[in-house]
């Protein structure tokens, strides 16, 4: 099979496993208001011990929420009714009152959950953290309580956000509309479409970020070239390697400058190549340049390795400081899933292990971006980032993620301060835990043997298999 036909099928496991060592640390086993500090900036990955990079940076994390408050709103209403009836009239009125028909869409949360707090403020984070996360704008689109002080029934403003698309993108989202492409069209197994509105947070959230509706929305272009044009994709910030950490082979992480219409944003992408090469080498002594970009934008495997395949999981940060997420190789730019079994999510057990476009990164890197110890980090003259520098960096992404998350507890959780924290440092997950609402818990006892049969591969195996909930 020739390589550009493909390339998806060489994503090497690159966020599922890291799903599943994000996983290492459950929120059952997350306990407590914070998460104890970090007695170091450095954070590695050690396979052998199975201490992950991110636990540490959930510490980190932890700490700069603590130092930085975690304030959310004054408390909300009781309804002493709530039910479709009301919840349909609190939509009707609003729309009535603001006199601009279809210029907003609704999102509730259903009944069952009124009176459970935590799960309401869940739900009510979920759903602007899935709504900003398909957004553009600079800043953060607050969801507007509808449900007089209650904090049951949401307005989206969808012409303000996605404006001449907006009845187009509200479609692909309640129509699971899957993203297809031409080699292997996206399956959203589970994905259910949504007849009811004003529609139901759990199912509402559920879809946004599922693969199809999620990649449809983003309109990623097809090709690179195309995609290389509308970011305006810069210069080289910062270069990592990673020879036995993510993935299942080695890996170049790379940090492009974008400018896209006047607005400074960072590219990241990975040059993953998959051979069944765990623990294999690096083959550049210095760090590539974008002289050794292929057509699809990652780095060939050596500086003369151009007929090898090589697949990329990418993120972009928005404009609002959350992520944008992708994958690319030698195909199609984009897709709704990576395509079985050389690219999985561990915790998305009920549709197959796929690694979901959106969902799958989302509910993976939960405060964001995750720090890694580059293997060429102590020799800065050979072009590769050093480990403070990538510190340095990954503080910034981070805490522009961390300042959105604020914004949205600020806005709409009325939880106590250490509910709020462990949101924004992310051993709460909002969207994870409501996909579970519509999924049902994890079951454990996966049959794993397929995942990653190279130097790790039992290890992999294992996480896949006694994956907690999350």
């Amino acid at each position: 099979m020739h390589y550009r036909d493909v390339w998806i099928r060489v994503v090497v496991c690159a966020l599922a496993v890291t799903a599943a060592a994000c996983t290492k640390k459950s929120d059952e086993e997350s306990k407590g208001a914070s998460v104890a500090k970090s007695a170091s900036g450095d954070a590695g990955l050690n396979l052998q011990s199975g201490v992950s990079f991110i636990e540490t940076d959930k510490k980190l994390n932890s700490e700069r929420v603590s130092a930085a408050g975690t304030g959310g709103r004054s408390p909300y209403k009781q309804l002493l009714a709530y039910d479709s009836n009301v919840i349909l009239q609190m939509a009707k009125a609003h729309d009535s009152r603001t006199g601009t028909t279809g210029q907003y869409r609704y999102v509730f949360i259903e009944p069952k959950y009124a009176q459970n707090k935590e799960m309401a403020n869940i739900l009510r984070l979920a759903i602007g953290k899935a709504w900003n996360h398909l957004s553009w704008l600079p800043e953060i689109d607050m969801p507007e309580d509808v449900s007089d002080g209650a904090g049951l029934v949401f307005a989206l403003n969808v012409g303000k956000v996605w404006g001449k698309n907006a009845q187009r993108n509200w479609n692909f989202i309640l129509n699971c509309t899957p993203k297809a492409i031409e080699t292997s069209p996206a399956d959203n197994t589970g994905c259910t479409p949504i007849v009811e509105q004003p529609s139901p947070a759990t199912q509402w959230v559920f879809n946004a970020v599922n693969g199809g509706p999620y990649a449809n929305i983003h309109e990623t272009p097809g090709d690179y070239d195309s995609f290389r044009n509308k970011f305006d994709l810069g210069r080289i910030l910062h270069t990592s390697s990673h020879k036995e950490a993510i993935v299942c082979g080695p890996r170049i992480t790379a940090y492009r400058t974008v400018n896209y219409q006047g607005i400074a944003l960072v590219y990241s992408f990975s040059s993953d190549e998959f051979d069944g090469r765990d623990g294999g080498e690096i083959n550049y002594q210095s760090a590539p340049t974008l002289q050794n970009e292929r057509g699809t934008g990652a780095f060939t495997s050596s500086p003369n390795g151009s007929t090898v395949a090589i697949a990329s999981e990418w993120w972009m940060t928005l404009p609002n400081g959350f992520m944008y997420w992708g994958i690319h190789g030698e195909g199609s730019q984009e897709r709704g899933r990576a395509e079985f079994p050389f690219a999985i999510d561990p915790a998305n057990w009920n549709q197959g292990w796929e690694l979901q476009t959106g969902r799958s990164c989302i509910t993976c890197h939960v405060a964001g971006i995750q720090s890694a110890k580059s293997d060429k980090g102590a020799s800065p003259g050979e072009g590769w980032s050093t480990h403070e520098q990538l510190n340095s960096f990954y503080a910034q992404i981070r805490d522009r993620f961390q300042g959105s998350m604020k914004k949205l507890v600020a806005g709409l959780s009325d939880g106590e301060a250490a509910f709020n924290e462990r949101v924004i440092a992310g051993t709460i997950e909002p969207i994870a835990k409501t996909i579970r609402e519509v999924e049902g818990p994890y079951p454990g006892n996966q049959n794993c043997e397929f995942f990653c049969n190279g130097k790790y591969g039992q290890r992999r195996q294992n996480l896949c298999s006694t994956l907690p909930a999350r």
